[in-house]
């Protein structure tokens, strides 16, 4: 949001900006009525401070802050102010069929590139200045690898897909990613986390996360349909990078899939939300593990996605080729999957400390 829209937001909700200065700081004056009201409790809010100098609302000059301001009164007024850059980005994302978090993601990203230079015309921004912006994020915002990774490709999508600008002039620099082992719980932490969930909703989702390997959003968006008992599979169906495939289905989960479905009768999705009409919500699912974890007594750092890193890493344990794991977990590069040739202790079991040689 440039200055210009900044003021003409403010104007069209009756407050009047003049910039100024005062105590040798640089404000805003927000012409508006003293009297206590809806808009001045938001002013308030954001710091806004009455002036009888002025005789006149006040805030620093800050553009964030008035933006804020613009946003909450927007609210208020049941007014959409999104940005029109991110009304085309987004318009662009869901013609190229880019999943919904994607989308969220790509314009979050965005959003906070368009507030850093709120003040210049977007598409003349240069390659320097986009680098200076993620040195901003790195230095200033303190911002890790991934977070800068993440806010590079919206960048590069809204001027490459969107302006149709030549892929040169936008290819920067991507900060280099640490290499990280991935987190994983012992099967018998997995056990006493299955063992201290009691509803049987609760304890069923967790077993389909485990047992299958699937990702989070992969178990909300598992339909009834999808399970096929006679050929032990469940049938994920446009996952990631919109592909379908087929993993095993444990036979113990499928035990509890059974209990599951006698009590609760889900018609469309199989872990349904609390109205029946909505699929189960990925928070929920992650609060359910935190709870499993606190009980079990488990304090180790893991998410719902650490059981598709274990269930991946248990495989490798018992021996199973690593390129059968790639196809159940659905990664189109090897590599990826061979990230848990790091955690597994198959063959760390056979070796023997030199110390147990000794006679100590």
């Amino acid at each position: 949001m440039n200055g210009l829209a900044i003021k003409q937001y403010l104007e069209s909700f009756g407050i009047t900006p003049e910039s100024n200065t005062h105590r040798a700081n640089a404000i805003v004056v927000l012409r508006y009525a003293k009297e206590e009201t809806s808009i001045t409790k938001i002013i308030k809010q954001h710091g806004g401070l009455w002036s009888q100098t002025l005789g006149s609302w006040y805030i620093n000059r800050n553009k964030t802050l008035l933006v804020k301001i613009i946003k909450d009164i927007a609210a208020l007024k049941g007014i959409d102010i999104e940005k029109e850059e991110l009304k085309q980005m987004e318009r662009v994302l869901q013609l190229k069929s880019y999943s919904p978090n994607t989308i969220k993601n790509y314009k979050q990203g965005f959003s906070l590139f368009l507030d850093y230079y709120w003040e210049k015309e977007i598409a003349t921004i240069t390659k320097k200045e986009i680098e200076d912006y993620l040195l901003y994020l790195k230095k200033e915002k303190k911002l890790s690898e991934t977070a800068i990774h993440s806010s590079i490709n919206s960048i590069k999508f809204y001027y490459e897909q969107v302006l149709k600008k030549p892929r040169t002039i936008y290819e920067v620099e991507r900060p280099k990613k640490p290499i990280q082992n991935p987190k994983v719980f012992s099967k018998e932490e997995i056990e006493k986390m299955l063992n201290v969930t009691t509803n049987l909703k609760h304890k069923t989702i967790l077993m389909v996360c485990y047992s299958s390997g699937l990702r989070i959003s992969e178990v909300v968006s598992l339909k009834v349909k999808e399970i096929d008992s006679k050929r032990m599979v469940l049938n994920i169906l446009a996952s990631k990078g919109k592909k379908d495939r087929i993993v095993p289905l444990s036979k113990v989960t499928l035990k509890y899939l059974r209990a599951y479905y006698e009590t609760y009768k889900p018609k469309e999705y199989i872990f349904e939300g609390q109205d029946g009409k909505e699929a189960y919500s990925t928070r929920s699912i992650q609060k359910i593990l935190a709870i499993a974890k606190e009980k079990a007594g488990i304090i180790k750092a893991g998410s719902v996605h650490t059981l598709r890193h274990s269930y991946a890493t248990h495989l490798l344990d018992r021996g199973v080729d690593i390129t059968y794991i790639q196809k159940i977990l659905g990664h189109n590069d090897l590599k990826t999957t061979l990230r848990y040739l790091h955690v597994t202790n198959r063959d760390l079991m056979k070796i023997e400390s030199p110390l147990d040689d000794l006679e100590v």
